[in-house]
């Protein structure tokens, strides 16, 4: 394959969070968190095509074929990947009611003023709840933005 000539397929972030919820019911059906992602890789469901395509014979081939694939390109298949794996980890029904439960113990320990705090009530939220889904709090922050979810 012509490096210069490669092509992104162009997925939504939409289609990779149906993917990522398509994958997990069938390749982690007990929906329990956090999710093995040892046993489900984002890449090589999302871009199967792009890795049939491509006939390596060895792991230095395969690392010239990543180092030297047009920047734009390796950009738009990394985040199809991140899209995917963040949906993957941690499904919406589950983050929505991590969410929720953070919300109310932040709320009775007296943290009231949402719209005031800014920043600090999504990382504060994200910071609480990552642990249950084995990613980082900048995972369920950006999910929540991405996702408009509301704290409240």
């Amino acid at each position: 394959m012509e490096l210069q000539s490669f092509k992104a397929p162009f997925i939504t972030p939409e289609e990779a969070w149906n993917e990522a919820d398509r994958v997990r019911s069938i390749s982690w059906p007990s929906g329990k968190v956090p999710i093995d992602i040892e046993e489900i890789l984002g890449h090589f469901i999302l871009h199967k095509d792009i890795y049939k395509s491509i006939n390596h014979a060895s792991i230095k081939e395969w690392i010239e074929f990543v180092q030297f694939m047009p920047e734009d390109q390796y950009a738009y298949i990394e985040q199809h990947a991140y899209e995917f794996a963040g949906r993957l980890l941690v499904p919406t029904d589950r983050l929505k009611q991590e969410l929720y439960q953070a919300y109310r113990k932040a709320k009775e320990a007296g943290f009231m003023d949402w719209e005031k705090s800014g920043d600090a009530a999504r990382e504060y939220i994200a910071s609480s709840i990552c642990r249950v889904f084995g990613v980082s709090s900048a995972v369920i922050e950006k999910r929540i933005i991405r996702e408009q979810h509301k704290l409240e």
